[in-house]
């Protein structure tokens, strides 16, 4: 259970790392409407499944 919480603060970190790079502003994203909305989230996600991705292959983590 504890390795569960640890992977996902992981990986909810580094999203929101990767959402203040880009500028992101979660407010406006909402008001934007639900398509940009879920734009948004899958940029988000893709950035962090291709930053996971090879820490995770080359067993760096």
């Amino acid at each position: 259970m504890a390795t569960l919480v640890a992977a996902a603060a992981n990986a909810l970190t580094i999203l929101s790392i990767a959402a203040f790079g880009l500028g992101l502003d979660f407010l406006v994203v909402t008001r934007a409407g639900l398509c940009v909305a879920g734009a948004a989230t899958l940029s988000l996600a893709a950035l962090g499944a291709l930053s996971l991705g090879p820490i995770r292959v080359l067993g760096l983590a």
